[in-house]
């Protein structure tokens, strides 16, 4: 994929110098734009999930050793909340925190 991108933004710069006369400043400009902008919407990705990770975590640590084993197989949830799941309750089973 990244290959794919880098021969795309070759192709533009090499088409926006020739054909539309842009100097390489602009040009270079344009690219470091670009690179700045998509590395801010990459990084505000990030926040976002870790937001939502840390919210579901909160979220499943309130519930009991029955309730989250509940949880864990109950096919309506998504697949990450049940794993999330999964995985608390293993842990807490490795802590000896509950009856199982």
């Amino acid at each position: 994929m990244g290959f794919i991108l880098l021969i795309a933004v070759i192709v533009g710069v090499w088409i926006a110098h020739s054909k539309f006369g842009l100097g390489w400043g602009k040009i270079g400009a344009g690219v470091a734009a670009g690179f700045i902008f998509l590395t801010r919407w990459a990084f505000s990705q990030d926040h976002e999930r870790s937001q939502k990770i840390d919210a579901r975590f909160k979220r499943l640590s309130q519930l009991t050793n029955e309730e989250l084993k509940n949880y864990a197989n109950d096919y309506t949830n998504s697949p990450e909340e049940r794993s999330s799941a999964l995985r608390m309750l293993n842990t807490r089973r490795e802590n000896g925190t509950g009856p199982f």
